[in-house]
């Protein structure tokens, strides 16, 4: 019984022990897990904090990396591009953006939640990458961004929190944001009155000078022999008077800046410059005025009367060439041979005969003395009388609907003034000027550039003060009237006086090529009243000046201007009248490239959006910001194919350069919804397709820069040409620029400019260049940082981590 109880006893004491143990170890394990729980926890709530923290860092990077007041942030991405005097950076350099850095806002939340944590975060650039076009800075790099986060009790237990972004970097600058206006094809209407095109530069601050470049691609094909590479004279610009005389170049080079007149109609002051010369000084052979009609005129009215006294009736019909000869041959018998009249007829009846003068049969008196004695009378009494004025002196330009062939003005039918606009038979009522440059040659017209007349682009702002170097095989073009004055004389002969007035002789206009007479023939004198053009010849005539001649002041410098290696430069009289600016500005080699050739290569690579269509864009780019549909722009942007809208989007915001490679942009009004100072800035690049203007005979200010520049060279379909589609529009001002291979501001389709419009190109400092400082010290950031928002790569660390 015993030895029962003490087995029983043994087996209770046994159970009792298991139990214990058992209850030991399920307290000990309920311990441990409630340990590694809130172990688990604590983690999950430091990844939190973390994750949170390289988020406020990421924001501050996004919000910094273009805003010049963060200047750490700011002048760290900056450091990526290369310095002055470098052409690139080298790659795969890391730089510090914030090293040990406690994000506020997450640690304001922590704190306020009553933990007592340490958070400290960091980021890092790398540049792994850059553009493969020499004519583009730009960079492919990433953002490493670290955030550790501990208890301060047990900084052992530390989390850190790492991720990456990728980064696109971009200076927004190059070569064409030089240019208000790039126009790579020959337009007709750069003479337009009833559209005007003005051009508003930059004042010129330490070389930086805006600039225009007119190109002639397909430039029609004419008799003149124009050379498709380069003809020096083949756009004319037809200067103003009322808009250019203010500037430097125009007192230099007519002498004054005020207008005068010839000295017989003091009334009609046209006249930018007037001077008179002896014939006697011009040095010119008498055979070449034989047949100057004045002379002959008076030499035939001479003879007429001789005869009529021959014959002793004054009532006889007056006579010329063959009948005037038959008239004193029946005369004469009637007369004492010894009388002066008998001699007078005598020496046309033995002398007249017919003879050619350019290429047609006409009278020819030169074989005659009286007529002799009375040509030498004109060359001994003549002055040559001349003057210099504008398109719109000689010709009603202002109401004429096309720039070519308008009404002359009334005062320049006087007959001294003819020489441009005397409308004969022998030029089919034209004009000679207009005529002769109308007149076809060998099947081709011989340039209709020539008989396009009007007045130019304005060229100097609205004030036409601001010089614009122009590029270009471009010319300013002006005119001259020339005339020989009428005078009285008496004339002496066969001891008779005789009073002869011959009438004033125009000198019409005569094309340099034709066979040479009086008009064409080079003089051994130069008439030009500067040494910016030569005028050798007397006709009446359009003279050529290169166009920077205007910039030019008395001391025969003028603006500075920066060359294609960079270098400053003064404008000298010398280069103003040289070849210097025929080709668009580039580094200096020993063969130049012309503008055809010239557009802006886009490395998609370094591309921070990419969008099939514009649909795509639009619904991820368009915000409302202030109620207003807004355009958010973040660096270098492509889209691949589409017409793309935005009639109804007036604003935008940010820096960037929305590429399309095909199809056209429509805009309506379009401008920055902040304030100019913020840097925004907007640039437009078609490959193939046409910016088209929405609204019809309405005004429409696009602050932006619109190029549209067709990749293919030399093809002559306006469709394949970029081109600015005004659609009747009334008035359009662009703050920015233009660059385009098509230009016209009337159009035949009714897709041009509205009849009395005008286009307005006022060139953008934020387009022109990025960083030129404001009059106020403000200096404009030319480069542009976009920061992805996606994870490239991600990692949590746990543990152990350096809190050091």
């Amino acid at each position: 019984m015993n030895k029962r109880k003490g087995f029983l006893l043994y087996i209770i004491v046994a159970i009792l022990l298991a139990l214990s143990i058992l209850a030991f170890a399920l307290n000990s394990f309920k311990s441990g897990a409630v340990v590694q729980l809130a172990k688990n926890v604590d983690q999950n709530r430091l990844i939190q904090i973390a994750k949170s923290a390289n988020t406020e860092i990421l924001a501050i990077l996004r919000t910094q990396a273009n805003n010049s007041k963060s200047q750490n942030i700011f002048k760290t991405f900056r450091k990526i591009f290369p310095k002055t005097g470098e052409t690139s950076s080298s790659l795969n350099q890391t730089l510090t953006l914030l090293s040990k850095y406690t994000p506020t806002k997450t640690k304001e939340i922590v704190d306020k939640s009553g933990y007592n944590i340490t958070i400290e975060s960091s980021a890092t650039l790398t540049n792994y990458q850059k553009s493969i076009y020499q004519s583009t800075s730009a960079y492919n790099a990433y953002i490493d961004i670290y955030t550790k986060a501990y208890r301060n009790e047990n900084p052992g237990n530390a989390i850190e929190v790492y991720e990456r972004h990728d980064v696109r970097l971009v200076d927004l600058r190059h070569n064409l944001d030089k240019y208000a206006l790039f126009v790579k094809n020959y337009s007709p209407d750069m003479n337009n009155t009833q559209r005007r095109v003005i051009i508003q530069g930059i004042e010129p601050t330490d070389g930086r000078i805006t600039r225009v470049y007119l190109g002639s691609d397909n430039y029609p094909d004419n008799a003149e022999g124009v050379d498709k590479n380069w003809n020096k004279n083949l756009l004319l610009f037809d200067i103003c008077f009322d808009e250019i005389k203010d500037m430097p170049g125009f007192k230099s080079i007519f002498k004054a800046n005020n207008l005068v007149s010839f000295p017989d109609n003091s009334a009609t002051k046209y006249l930018f410059y007037f001077n008179k010369i002896k014939f006697s000084q011009l040095g010119l052979p008498k055979n070449l005025f034989y047949h100057v009609s004045a002379v002959k005129k008076v030499y035939e009215d001479f003879v007429n009367n001789a005869a009529n006294g021959c014959a002793n009736d004054t009532n006889l019909p007056h006579q010329v060439g063959a009948a005037l000869k038959q008239k004193c041959q029946s005369a004469m018998p009637n007369a004492n041979n010894n009388a002066a009249a008998y001699r007078i007829c005598n020496d046309y009846v033995q002398h007249f005969k017919r003879g050619v003068y350019d290429g047609k049969e006409v009278d020819d008196y030169s074989d005659c003395e009286n007529f002799n004695t009375i040509l030498q009378t004109c060359m001994d009494k003549w002055e040559y009388h001349y003057g210099y004025l504008d398109a719109k002196g000689v010709w009603d330009v202002d109401n004429n609907e096309f720039p070519h062939s308008p009404k002359p003005n009334n005062w320049v039918n006087a007959l001294a003034y003819k020489g441009l606009v005397d409308k004969n038979v022998d030029n089919d009522h034209m004009g000679p000027y207009i005529y002769w440059n109308y007149l076809n040659q060998n099947g081709k017209s011989f340039n209709p550039e020539r008989y396009r007349i009007g007045k130019m682009f304005r060229l100097y702002g609205e004030n036409n003060t601001t010089p614009v170097l122009v590029e270009g095989a471009v010319k300013l073009r002006f005119f001259k009237i020339g005339y020989f004055n009428d005078f009285e004389e008496q004339l002496h002969l066969y001891a008779k006086q005789h009073s002869i007035h011959p009438e004033p002789v125009p000198i019409l206009f005569r094309r340099a090529d034709l066979s040479e007479t009086f008009q064409n023939t080079k003089c051994n004198m130069d008439f030009a009243s500067s040494n910016y053009f030569q005028d050798n010849m007397l006709m009446s005539q359009a003279i050529e000046i290169p166009i920077n001649a205007l910039l030019v002041g008395s001391n025969g410098n003028g603006p500075q201007y920066i060359d294609g290696n960079g270098q400053t430069k003064v404008l000298t009289q010398q280069e103003a009248l040289s070849d210097e600016f025929l080709f668009p500005v580039q580094k200096s080699s020993d063969k130049k490239t012309d503008g055809r050739y010239f557009g802006r290569r886009v490395d998609f690579d370094n591309c921070s959006y990419n969008y099939p269509s514009p649909k795509e864009f639009l619904e991820d780019r368009v915000r409302e910001i202030n109620g207003k549909k807004t355009l958010c722009l973040d660096g270098i942007i492509y889209i691949e194919k589409g017409d793309m809208n935005l009639s109804d989007i007036n604003y935008f915001y940010g820096k960037g350069l929305v590429y399309l490679a095909t199809g056209n942009i429509t805009f309506g009004n379009f401008s920055r919804i902040r304030d100019i100072t913020e840097g925004d800035s907007a640039r437009f690049y078609l490959r193939q397709g046409d910016f088209i203007l929405a609204s019809n005979n309405s005004d429409i200010k696009i602050e932006a820069s619109l190029a549209a520049l067709f990749s293919k060279v030399g093809d002559p379909d306006p469709r394949n040409q970029g081109s600015l589609v005004l659609n009747n529009t009334k008035n359009l001002h662009i703050v920015g620029n233009l660059l385009v291979d098509y230009f016209y501001t009337q159009d035949s389709s009714g897709r041009g400019l509205a009849k009395g419009g005008t286009i307005f190109i006022e060139h953008d400092p934020l387009i022109m260049e990025p960083n030129l400082k404001t009059s106020d010290g403000k200096e404009f950031d030319p480069f542009h940082v976009s920061i992805g928002k996606i994870k490239t790569a991600f990692a949590i660390k746990t543990g152990d981590v350096d809190v050091n």
